[in-house]
């Protein structure tokens, strides 16, 4: 039996197929800054923990502006 790709293979693979992906809930668990160039996703969900928080919340604001200007460095629609 064949070794399974990797993540960024199958990322790889679903793009050359057509397909757009989307990182989801950004900002919670797992989410690595440091990985998000190596990603070839079009966009970014930001997590609805930041979100319930708007527009009277500072914290979340800070935390979704700072998000927007990161996807926006990184070309990617942001999606709250």
């Amino acid at each position: 039996m064949a070794p399974r790709p990797g993540l960024e293979e199958q990322m790889a693979i679903l793009t050359a197929h057509g397909m757009s992906l989307a990182i989801d809930d950004f900002g919670t668990g797992h989410s690595s800054l440091g990985r998000l160039g190596d990603f070839p996703a079009e966009m970014l969900k930001i997590d609805r923990s930041f979100v319930d928080g708007l527009p009277d919340g500072r914290a979340s604001r800070t935390l979704v502006n700072a998000i927007m200007d990161l996807a926006r460095g990184f070309d990617l629609t942001v999606v709250a």
